[in-house]
């Protein structure tokens, strides 16, 4: 009797009959990924951290500079056909 309970313990901390290794095994894998999903959550944060505390290329701006505005055209002619692709592909 005494040995039946030993054995159906020993099969519980097994994870079954004869698949201790196996199981353990795969404790091993799912530990690790957690441990690598941790691990690149806080490299994204530091990432994150150092980008949010560098400061912006302060360069002057205005809204009347020609040198990055574009020209207007009334017309486009490159517009029409994306437009009619863009509308009419999708209904194919």
């Amino acid at each position: 009797m005494r040995d039946t309970i030993r054995a159906r313990r020993r099969d519980i901390y097994r994870g079954g009959a004869g698949r201790g290794h196996e199981n353990v095994k795969g404790l091993l894998f799912v530990l690790l990924s957690y441990i690598l999903d941790w691990v690149l959550l806080a490299a994204g944060a530091a990432i994150g951290y150092v980008l949010g505390e560098l400061t912006p290329n302060k360069r002057p701006f205005s809204p009347a500079d020609r040198s990055i505005s574009y020209v207007f055209l009334p017309f486009s002619p490159i517009f029409r056909p994306f437009h009619s692709i863009a509308i009419f592909l999708p209904m194919i």
